[in-house]
């Protein structure tokens, strides 16, 4: 089974105001790198597990910065544009509904910093075999509390 990438790349820009903007949040913004933006670090930390193919879900104002990023991609890419940002779970369920039962998605945040990047894979590669046994993985920190501002 093909693996596929989704990569949630809405927000409004405010949470990091004013180094990010609604017309350049913070997912398109070279923060941890010199290099590259948080969207390229995340395409290019995946890029060892071979993605048949990457989905880009992002604003609709995002169109053209997000295309961008999908021309350097090999494999097939698209972008799910939002009319208006309706947060996590109604991106991944239209992605889910779009792309099938038959494809495997990987779904990701596109503006993580990942400091240990080779164990991150090695987990996703370990976790796939349990997801191509219909289970649904999740992967995140341990939480110490409750908070309504963390996704």
């Amino acid at each position: 089974m093909e693996l596929n990438l989704v990569l949630l790349a809405g927000g409004s820009g405010q949470r990091l105001w004013p180094i990010s903007s609604f017309s350049k949040p913070k997912q398109y913004q070279r923060l941890v790198s010199q290099n590259e933006t948080l969207l390229e670090s995340t395409i290019n930390r995946l890029s060892d597990l071979n993605p048949q193919s990457i989905q880009i879900i992002c604003n609709l104002d995002h169109q053209k910065i997000a295309q961008e990023y999908l021309k350097t991609f090999e494999g097939s890419a698209s972008l799910l544009l939002e009319p208006l940002g309706r947060n996590t779970a109604p991106a991944i369920a239209v992605s889910a509904l779009l792309s099938g039962r038959e494809k495997l998605l990987l779904v990701l945040p596109s503006d993580h910093m990942i400091e240990d990047e080779a164990s991150f894979v090695k987990i996703i590669s370990a976790a796939i075999p349990l997801a191509l046994e219909d289970k649904l993985i999740t992967f995140g920190v341990k939480l110490t509390s409750p908070h309504t501002g963390y996704g």
